[in-house]
């Protein structure tokens, strides 16, 4: 195992999760970026899809809006809504 030299005196370290993952090959600062990367990216896309969703239920409220208001001058016109005589 390796020993360190502690910054106190009278105490000695033992090679610490650095060091270990050092050996390995790993350098932990980045893997804590590639994480970072992620969580950044994954925000990203999450706060992109809440805003999307906003859009398309405002689409949504829009086309029943239409809906609506066609129906409303169907009736006006004393046909129902549902008669499509003349449409394409």
């Amino acid at each position: 195992m390796n020993v360190r030299k502690s910054k106190t005196p009278g105490r000695e370290r033992t090679g610490g999760a650095r060091s270990r993952a050092a050996e390995r090959g790993i350098v932990p600062c980045n893997a804590y970026m590639a994480i970072t990367a992620l969580e950044m990216e994954r925000f990203r896309r999450e706060t992109e899809r809440g805003n999307l969703m906003l859009r398309l239920n405002s689409v949504h409220a829009g086309l029943r809006t239409m809906k609506l208001e066609k129906a409303a001058l169907a009736r006006r016109r004393g046909r129902g809504a549902g008669d499509r005589r003349g449409a394409k």
